[in-house]
């Protein structure tokens, strides 16, 4: 699975910034946290920076990571926007298929329901 290393700000309006790591649930026993959160409109967008690029997500999806993020240290989650390519529709069958094992050996399970 991939991993969302949702990076620190110091302040409010420093861009959200996160870097995608692959990792295997057999062999690492992976430190992290899942964010479940409601979708929200997908029409209605925000950019954040995804290793570097533009990458948009959904208004709800940007409000929670703005939130969740720490102001001087790295927090690692999993969350389905960022960590599967939505695009992808073999990848995001196999990946929903790894949820039930995703979650269940999450360190904690964030929710976010909105502002």
């Amino acid at each position: 699975i991939r991993l969302a290393h949702l990076l620190p700000a110091q302040s409010w309006e420093e861009d959200i910034s996160c870097n995608l790591h692959t990792v295997s649930l057999d062999d690492t026993n992976p430190i992290y946290e899942a964010l479940s959160y409601v979708w929200g409109d997908p029409k209605r967008t925000l950019p954040v920076l995804l290793n570097g690029h533009t990458f948009e997500v959904t208004t709800s999806l940007e409000s929670a990571l703005r939130r969740l993020r720490h102001p001087t240290s790295t927090r690692t989650i999993w969350v389905d926007a960022l960590c599967i390519n939505q695009k992808n529709d073999a990848e995001r069958t196999e990946q929903v298929k790894l949820m039930r094992y995703i979650y269940s050996q999450t360190q904690e399970v964030l929710i976010w329901l909105g502002e």
